[in-house]
C-alpha cells in the first residue's frame, strides 16, 4: 500500500497514512396492428429472457458468519488458479508489501501499510506473515475466515513482527464461498460476463482502509473483518485483489478481460450454444490453471502501466474527487491478483468464448506464500 501523495493538489485536508422494438418507418398503415404484436411479442421474449437469466445468475449471500447457519453443499468443489504479481519500483528490492496464497480450498491476499517504512518497519513481513499462516489454518482444516484471519494474527503477533496490513481471506466448501475481508482489498465473483458479486471496502476515511496490526499498533481487530457467504457453481470466477489493482482497472474493465479470455460454462453437462459463433472446449485443470495464470499476467501488467500514467481517470482518482481532491494519472502501488475458476473436480470444464493466448506461465494450483 503506497502513500501516493505526489499525484494531489490538495483542495482539502485528508489523512495520507495509507489508506430497452422499434417499428419500422415504411411499414404500411395495415400492417402496423402485426407489427405492434410482434413487437409486443418480442418485448415480452425479451423481458423472459432477462428473467431467466436474473435466475440463472441469482445467488446467496448472506453477512452472519455463522457456518452452524450454512447448510450441506450438494457437491464438492475446487479452485484452479493463476497469481500475478508486480511490487512498487521503489519497493521491488524486498518484494514490496503484498502477500496472497492460493490452494485447492482458500486463497487470500494482504497489503502491508506502507507508512511504517517511516518508522523503518517492513510492513511486508507483517503481510507475508499473515498469508503464511491464513494457509496455514486451511491446511489444517479452518473452515471460517474470520477465525482464520485471527489465528493468522495471533501467530504473526507470536513472531514479534512490527507493522499492519489489509486481509482477506477466502474459503470454498462444497459450493459456499466464505469470505473475510478487512479493509480495503476486495474480491468479485464473475458468471457468464457479469459480476455476481463484489465485496466493499472497509476504510475509516479516503485512503485510511481498516488494518489489523502488532499490539501497539491501534489497528483494527480481525473480528472487524467483513464476512459473507456466497453460492457459487462450476465454472464461476473469482477475482481478489490488493488495491493496487481495483485502484487502477474499473471493475468493467478486468470483467471484459476475464470473459475475453476464460468465459466459462457454469452447466455441469456440455451444451450446445444455438449462437453460431460459441463452441465449447473442454479443458483439463492444467490447461485452466494455465489459461488463468497467463490471464493473471496480463491483468496486472496491464494495471501497473495505468498506475505509472501521468493522465488520465482512474477508480481512485474517482474517489478522491469525491472527497474534494484532484487526482491526476494511476496511482502506483503494489499491485497483487489471484484468479481462480470454480471447479466441479467430477465435471469437465468448458470454455465457451476460447481466445488464443500466445505466451503462457504455468502455475500449480496451490501456491504457496512466500516470507
Amino acid at each position: 500500500m503506497d502513500d501516493g501523495t505526489a499525484n494531489f493538489l490538495a483542495t482539502s485536508p485528508c489523512s495520507m497514512q495509507e489508506h430497452t422494438s422499434a417499428m419500422p418507418a415504411t411499414l404500411p398503415v395495415s400492417s402496423y396492428p402485426m407489427a405492434i404484436n410482434k413487437a409486443q411479442q418480442q418485448q415480452q421474449q425479451q423481458q423472459q429472457q432477462k428473467q431467466k437469466r436474473k435466475q440463472q445468475l441469482s445467488s446467496t449471500v448472506s453477512s452472519s458468519g455463522d457456518e452452524g447457519g450454512v447448510a450441506a453443499a450438494p457437491s464438492r468443489m475446487e479452485l484452479s488458479g493463476g497469481i500475478g504479481m508486480i511490487p512498487h519500483p521503489e519497493k521491488a528490492h524486498r518484494g514490496g508489501e503484498d502477500a496472497f496464497f492460493l490452494t485447492r480450498t482458500a486463497m487470500g491476499v494482504a497489503d502491508g501499510v506502507g507508512s511504517w517504512s517511516l518508522q523503518g518497519i517492513d510492513a511486508g513481513l507483517f503481510a507475508r506473515s499473515l498469508m503464511i499462516e491464513s494457509r496455514r489454518g486451511t491446511d489444517a482444516g479452518m473452515r471460517h475466515p474470520g477465525k482464520i484471519m485471527e489465528r493468522a494474527h495471533n501467530a504473526t503477533k507470536m513472531r514479534g513482527l512490527k507493522g499492519s496490513s489489509t486481509a482477506l481471506v477466502l474459503v470454498l466448501e462444497g459450493d459456499q464461498l466464505r469470505s473475510a475481508n478487512l479493509g480495503d482489498s476486495g474480491f468479485m465473483v464473475i458468471r457468464q460476463g457479469e459480476i455476481l458479486f463484489r465485496s466493499k471496502e472497509q476504510t475509516h476515511a479516503f485512503n485510511t482502509p481498516y488494518q489489523i496490526g502488532h499490539e501497539t499498533s491501534g489497528g483494527d481487530r480481525p473480528t472487524a473483518a467483513d464476512l459473507h457467504t456466497l453460492t457459487v457453481r462450476h465454472g464461476d470466477i473469482i477475482v481478489a485483489g490488493t488495491d493496487g489493482l481495483f485502484d487502477n482497472l474499473y471493475e468493467t474493465q478486468i470483467v471484459s478481460m476475464v470473459t475475453s479470455s476464460v468465459s466459462l460454462a457454469t452447466t455441469h453437462t456440455s451444451t450446445t450454444s444455438t449462437a453460431s459463433s460459441t463452441t465449447h472446449t473442454p479443458l483439463t485443470e492444467e490447461e485452466i490453471t494455465e489459461k488463468l495464470q497467463v490471464l493473471a499476467e496480463h491483468i496486472v501488467n496491464e494495471a501497473h502501466i495505468v498506475a505509472g500514467r501521468k493522465t488520465g481517470r482512474v477508480p481512485f482518482g474517482d474517489a478522491a474527487a469525491k472527497h474534494g481532491m484532484s487526482w491526476y494519472g494511476g496511482k502506483m502501488d503494489d499491485i497483487t491478483i489471484c484468479i481462480s475458476a470454480v471447479r466441479d473436480p467430477s465435471v469437465t470444464l468448458e470454455l465457451i468464448t476460447p481466445t488464443t493466448t500466445t505466451s503462457s506461465t504455468t502455475n500449480p494450483s496451490d501456491v504457496p506464500a512466500k516470507l
